[in-house]
C-alpha cells in the first residue's frame, strides 16, 4: 500500500469523515434487511446488494479507501488505496487543498466524478476491482467485500436505458455498546437517469375521433418533449440528441425550428440559441419526408428540466391515404448510459453499445374522393368532361373553404386526395355535353367509417404552373422520388432539392388520371370516399320566377283574352237571331 504524503496525511482522516457523511446524498448504504451483525475482525468482509441498475448489465467496483482494524489494538487505520492517491497526485496539490478546503455535496460529486474519468480514462482497468453482473431486475451481488469505501460505476450497455451516477458503498465496523461490529451485507441503490422524449401534434389538424386528419396543403404543428439526462460531474461521453424522421408526405419547414428550455414544468421557457445551445442538421428532411437532427451542447443545457423542439410540416401530394399506414413521424432520442465510456457523440457517427435510445410516434393521416359520373339512365355509360368545386363546411359564421376544382376523365371518374375528415360541399359547374346541370350542393361526410372504398388511382399526365392561383392544391409540387419540381429560367421543368438561382416554384395545375374501384364494400382504413353522381337528359323547365314564367303567363293571358272576345262575339250574333 502506498503511504500518503504530507500535506495529505494530516487531511486524511478529515476527507474520509466528509466522505462518509456527505455520501449519503448520492447513495446510501445500509445493513441489509436481516443481515447479521458481527464482531469485527482484522479480515472481516460483507456482501454489498445492489439494486436499480440495468438488466443484465456490468457493474465495476473500485476501492477510494482502505479500512484496517487491529483488535489487540481495538483501533480502525485509514488510507487511500493507490489507485486513489495516483489520482490524487494527477490533480496536484493546490487542487487537492482546494477539494479538501470546500468538499460539500458537489465538490464530493465532482471529485468522485473526476475519479471515475480518471479510472476510464486509463485504458487497462487497474486493480483493486470487484465485477458483477445485474440479473433480469437489475441487482446484482458483490461478494467478499474487504473493509473500505467503494465507488461503484455501471458500464451501461447495448440494451440499457439508464444513465447511471458514481455511487458509493461504505464496509465499516461501527461501535456499539463497546465494541466495534460490523454486519455481513449491506444494501446500495443505484443513482440512474432515464431521459424521455415526447411528440404531440399541437395544431394544423382534424381529429376523426382519435386520428388527426389534414389536407394536402396544410401546415402541421408538432413539439417534442424531452427530459435532459443527468450525466455524473467528469463525464466524458454526455451524447444527447434527436432525430427525428418524417415520412412520405411531410416536408419540414426548416426555418420553423424552435428550441426551449425549462427549469420547471411550466411557464413559457427560455428560447434557446443556435450553435450557443444546440446545432440543427436539417440537409436531410429537405423535400418529401427525409430526416433533421437537433444536437444539444450538454454543458449549455444542463440547467434545464427538459427542452422542447416545436417545428412545422406541410402535408404534400405525396401523402399516403387511409388509416391502414397513415402518414408516421418518428423522434429518437440518442444519450449515451454510459458517460464515463468513449467521446461524446453526435448525428452521423456510430452508435456504439453505451447508448440509450428512446422514441416516440404520431401518426397524420388522410382521404380521397372519388367522384363516379354516369348516364342516369345507364349507369355503364361514364360522363367525362364533368366539372366539380370542392368545398370544406366550416362553423356558421365563417365562409367555407374552397379546396380545389376536379373534372371527370374519360372513365367518368374525378379523384381529389389528401383531404382532411369532416363534410364537403360539391358544386357541379359544368355538366357533361347534353346532359342537364346537377344544380342542388351534393353534401358529404369523409371520416374513417365512410371513406372504405380500396381504389387504384394511376396518373397519365401532370401539367404544372408557377401561379398559386392556378395550382390544384396551394403546396409545391413534388415527383414519385420526393424531388420537388420547379421551372428553370427557360420554363423547363426541374426535378430538385438543391435548387439554382433563378428556379421557380412549380404547382400541380391537372391531372390526368384512369382510376379503378376495387370490387366489394371495402372496409375502414382504405381512405377513399366514393360519390355516385347520375346525370339526366332532356330539357328542363325553366324555375319559378324566371323569365320562362314570364313568358307563360302573357302568352295565357293572351289566350284568356282571346278566348273572352271569341265568347262575347258568339253571344251577340245569337242576340240577332
Amino acid at each position: 500500500m502506498k503511504k500518503p504524503r504530507k500535506p495529505i496525511a494530516a487531511l486524511l482522516l478529515s476527507l474520509f469523515i466528509i466522505l462518509t457523511m456527505v455520501v449519503p446524498a448520492l447513495a446510501e448504504s445500509s445493513p441489509s434487511d436481516g443481515a447479521s451483525e458481527n464482531e469485527a475482525k482484522a479480515d472481516s468482509t460483507a456482501t454489498v446488494n445492489v439494486t436499480s441498475g440495468n438488466p443484465n448489465d456490468t457493474l465495476n467496483m473500485y476501492q477510494v479507501i482502505e479500512v484496517s482494524f487491529d483488535p489487540d489494538k481495538n483501533d480502525l487505520s485509514f488510507e487511500f488505496t493507490e489507485l486513489f492517491q495516483n489520482f490524487l497526485d494527477s490533480l496536484g496539490s493546490n487542487m487537492i487543498m482546494k477539494q479538501y478546503s470546500n468538499l460539500g455535496e458537489d465538490g464530493l460529486k465532482q471529485l468522485l466524478g473526476e475519479f471515475t474519468a480518471y479510472i476510464k480514462s486509463r485504458g487497462t482497468i487497474p486493480s483493486p476491482i470487484k465485477t458483477a453482473t445485474t440479473d433480469e431486475s437489475g441487482n446484482a451481488e458483490f461478494n467478499d467485500v474487504a473493509m473500505g469505501q467503494y465507488i461503484i460505476v455501471g458500464d451501461g450497455s447495448s440494451t440499457g436505458a439508464l444513465i447511471y451516477q458514481t455511487v458509493t458503498a461504505e464496509v465499516v465496523p461501527h461501535i456499539s455498546g463497546d465494541k466495534y461490529m460490523i454486519y455481513s451485507s449491506y444494501d446500495v441503490k443505484m443513482k440512474t437517469h432515464k431521459p424521455t422524449v415526447e411528440k404531440a401534434i399541437e395544431d394544423g389538424t382534424v381529429y376523426d375521433e382519435d386520428k388527426p386528419t389534414a389536407s394536402i396543403g396544410d401546415e402541421v404543428s408538432y413539439k417534442l418533449k424531452i427530459a435532459v439526462p443527468t450525466y455524473p460531474a467528469g463525464a466524458t461521453n454526455t451524447t444527447f440528441f434527436v432525430g427525428d424522421s418524417l415520412s412520405q408526405g411531410l416536408r419540414l419547414k426548416a426555418d420553423s425550428i424552435i428550441v426551449k428550455g425549462f427549469e420547471t414544468d411550466g411557464g413559457e421557457g427560455t428560447i434557446l440559441t443556435e450553435d450557443t445551445h444546440y446545432t440543427t442538421d436539417t440537409t436531410g428532411a429537405v423535400g418529401n419526408g427525409g430526416k433533421f437532427y437537433v444536437n444539444f451542447k450538454y454543458d449549455q443545457i444542463k440547467q434545464y428540466t427538459f427542452v422542447t423542439v416545436e417545428y412545422t410540416v406541410t402535408i404534400t401530394n405525396l401523402v399516403v391515404i387511409g388509416t391502414n399506414e397513415g402518414n408516421p413521424n418518428d423522434v429518437t432520442l440518442v444519450y449515451s448510459n454510459s458517460p464515463f465510456d468513449g467521446e461524446t457523440l453526435g448525428p452521423g457517427d456510430e452508435i456504439p453499445p453505451g447508448h440509450g435510445q428512446v422514441k416516440d410516434r404520431k401518426v397524420v393521416y388522410s382521404y380521397a374522393l372519388v367522384i363516379n359520373k354516369y348516364d342516369k339512365d345507364n349507369k355503364e355509360k361514364k360522363l367525362p368532361h364533368a366539372t366539380f368545386a370542392v368545398y370544406y363546411d366550416l362553423p356558421e359564421g365563417q365562409e367555407d373553404e374552397y379546396v380545389a376544382t376536379i373534372t371527370t376523365g374519360e372513365d367518368g371518374y374525378a379523384s381529389l386526395r389528401g383531404l382532411k375528415a369532416g363534410t364537403y360541399y360539391l358544386v357541379e359547374e359544368v355538366a357533361p355535353t347534353g346532359y342537364n346541370l346537377v344544380e342542388d350542393p351534393i353534401i358529404i361526410t369523409i371520416n374513417e367509417d365512410s371513406a372504405t372504398a380500396s381504389v387504384i388511382i394511376t396518373t397519365k399526365e401532370i401539367k404544372y404552373t408557377a401561379d398559386i392561383n392556378e395550382a390544384l392544391r396551394p403546396v409545391q409540387a413534388e415527383n414519385d422520388a420526393g424531388l420537388l419540381v420547379w421551372f428553370d429560367e427557360d420554363g423547363k421543368l426541374v426535378f430538385t432539392n438543391t435548387p439554382e438561382a433563378g428556379y421557380t416554384e412549380a404547382y400541380v395545375k391537372s391531372v390526368v388520371e384512369d382510376v379503378t374501384i376495387e370490387d366489394g364494400e371495402g372496409t375502414p382504413g382504405a381512405g377513399h370516399y366514393i360519390v355516385n353522381v347520375a346525370n339526366s337528359k332532356g330539357i328542363v323547365l325553366p324555375v319559378t320566377g324566371g323569365i320562362g314564367t314570364t313568358i307563360f303567363t302573357i302568352v295565357g293571358a293572351g289566350l284568356m283574352v282571346g278566348a273572352v272576345l271569341v265568347l262575347v262575339a258568339r253571344m251577340r250574333m245569337a242576340s240577332h237571331k
